[in-house]
């Protein structure tokens, strides 16, 4: 927690809840797949694939997920377990 040590002696005062607010919802509701993120997910696919954890968080069925909007069938991509470990802070 040292950013967060650094942050209070600069005089901040938000709470961790609403620092982390953003990245709990995205997490849980998940984010759109931009064109981008797409790309980079089915790069980062040959080197990580076999890497515990990757495959669960970024791959649908072995494969990366399609560009799409967040309604779209795995339009979104969600982290549960990254949501939960915010909310624990």
């Amino acid at each position: 927690m040292l950013a967060l040590e650094a942050a209070k002696a600069q005089g901040g005062r938000l709470p961790v809840t609403d620092l982390l607010a953003a990245a709990i919802k995205q997490a849980r509701d998940g984010v759109e797949v931009s064109r981008h993120l797409a790309l980079n997910i089915a790069d980062a696919s040959r080197e990580l694939k076999d890497v515990p954890g990757f495959a669960e968080t970024f791959l649908i069925d072995g494969k990366p997920p399609p560009q799409g909007r967040a309604a779209a069938p795995f339009g979104a991509r969600r982290n549960a377990r990254a949501a939960r470990s915010c909310r624990a802070r």
